[in-house]
């Protein structure tokens, strides 16, 4: 699981709007969108306190990673990765920026609410 449907999940769960989740962190809703979508992947240390705040969750669970062994420098998720999935990864991979970008607008339509 993504980090911006995480996101999006533990705001529905608290039964927060995208307004209201905004007004908490002191963003606008268009950036709580984005952040929902995917379109920040690189989110602040400050963002990812406050919205763990938010949502009485750790970092962990915000992004994804409860599931995740580290090791070193390296971090491989042992659990909740299909083979299919790995096999989607490396198509994904094959294509141009622009039609990863394509895809990624299109499966982030699917999921919107």
């Amino acid at each position: 699981m993504n980090t911006g449907y995480k996101i999006k999940e533990l705001r529905i769960k608290k039964g927060l709007t995208q307004q209201e989740l905004g007004d908490l962190l002191g963003i606008q809703k268009a950036a709580v969108n984005k952040y929902e979508t995917g379109r920040v992947i690189n989110l602040k240390h400050s963002t990812i306190k406050r919205l763990c705040e938010i949502f009485d969750v750790t970092p962990q669970e915000l992004l994804g990673l409860e599931n995740a062994e580290f090791a070193g420098d390296a971090m491989s998720v042992t659990s909740g990765m299909s083979p299919a999935y790995s096999d989607l990864k490396k198509l994904i991979a094959k294509l141009e920026k622009a039609d990863q970008k394509r895809l990624y607008d299109y499966l982030a339509n699917l999921l919107k609410e």
